[in-house]
């Protein structure tokens, strides 16, 4: 891109930009971040210009109400589908924040952008320690970032941090499974969950928490609990042309505008992509969780869980200062260089087999393939 572009907010991952027409756009990076850590030491090499890719290809096939025409004409018949957001889908398509017009700069790692506000929570101290104020949202406004991760679920692999809740009878009813599952369980339908957005820490919700915290009225709730399982269907069935399997994921929403009714729409932004979804082919992972598998047995990694129940246990809210606080001299471990290469290999692969179930150019025609990366990686851990 010939614009200059200036830095207005930089993220673990990925950066706010803009060019001197004002236009926003997200540089993504080939920086990683895994446990709410943020930034870690190592770069992944092309990881930004994959991810880039990813997200301008979902959010084009999103927008398209003729693929989701020809979608929803194979979809079959699900008793937990809403047939009305269905057939809104293929009359208008699906708001994203991504500027269509200007979307082919995903080679330089740039996705273009629609800016929405951010109401951070305000911090309050009370007798039982410090928590969060979401009292901004009171006015229900529009245009406006929805303070949730939305985070749906085909099944249970190991990893998954389902199985630290899945205990309480009362969420795993509210949350629509019957029974425990098991590590490789799938479910019957999509399980949703809702977990914080602009905490210094992911927080699960109940789906009462969710719904008081960004002050959603019972239409919207439900709404975006049948939009998120819709949109988790259609992304599952674009990875199975490509072999892979979506086992779960997230989707992050901003709220537009209000409807007769005063209900808002929900306009879907961030991005789409391996840092977003767990996959795996073969019975091996394909996703960020490859990256966190690299420190699980860390010493670092357990300060990391250390300082996380400590902060909660004396009602601090951000953990990561008592880290620093605690081990002042403990930083991430560097991957090796084999790691950094693997990694890399498979961000790039996963592009190009999205690339061609889409019948689309291959973004990276000298990568690696990923069946050779599926190897490795096994190769990898049973070694």
């Amino acid at each position: 891109m010939e614009k200059q572009l200036e830095k207005l907010r930089s993220g673990s991952v990925k950066d706010l930009m803009q060019d001197q027409e004002g236009q926003l756009y997200f540089s993504f990076s080939d920086r990683y971040s895994i446990f709410d850590w943020g930034e870690m030491p190592d770069n992944i090499t092309e990881k930004g210009m994959a991810l880039s890719y990813f997200a301008q290809a979902f959010f084009s096939i999103l927008e398209s109400p003729d693929l989701w025409t020809k979608w929803s004409m194979g979809l079959g018949h699900y008793p937990y589908i809403n047939q009305d957001i269905i057939r809104d889908l293929s009359q208008s398509g699906l708001k994203t924040h991504m500027i269509s017009k200007r979307k082919s700069v995903w080679k330089e790692g740039l996705l273009p952008i629609k800016a929405f506000e951010i109401l951070k929570p305000s911090i309050n101290q009370t007798t039982q320690g410090e928590e969060y104020d979401y009292s901004s949202y009171e006015s229900r406004p529009t245009s406006t970032l929805v303070p949730l991760e939305v985070i749906f679920r085909f099944g249970a692999p190991k990893g998954s941090s389902l199985f630290k809740r899945i205990n309480n009878d009362r969420y795993r009813e509210e949350i629509g499974l019957e029974i425990i599952p098991k590590e490789g369980d799938l479910f019957e339908k999509p399980v949703i969950e809702f977990s914080t957005k602009l905490e210094s820490e992911d927080r699960m919700l109940t789906y009462s928490e969710a719904k008081k915290i960004a002050r959603l009225s019972d239409a919207e709730f439900n709404k975006l609990l049948d939009l998120t399982k819709i949109l988790a269907l259609r992304c599952k069935s674009i990875f199975r042309e490509g072999k892979v399997f979506l086992w779960d994921g997230k989707f992050e929403f901003a709220f537009g505008e209000q409807n007769e009714n005063g209900d808002r729409e929900f306009i879907i932004i961030d991005s789409i992509g391996p840092d977003e979804l767990r996959l795996s082919s073969q019975g091996i992972p394909l996703s960020k969780q490859n990256l966190r598998d690299c420190y699980v047995n860390s010493s670092w990694h357990g300060r990391v869980e250390q300082s996380k129940k400590t902060a909660k246990d004396k009602g601090l809210l951000n953990w990561k200062d008592y880290y620093y606080q605690t081990f002042p001299n403990e930083e991430p471990p560097r991957l090796e260089n084999k790691q950094i290469e693997l990694y890399s290999n498979m961000y790039k692969a996963l592009a190009n087999t999205l690339a061609i179930s889409l019948e689309d150019n291959k973004p990276f025609p000298n990568a690696v393939e990923l069946l050779d990366v599926v190897n490795q990686i096994s190769e990898s851990k049973n070694g």
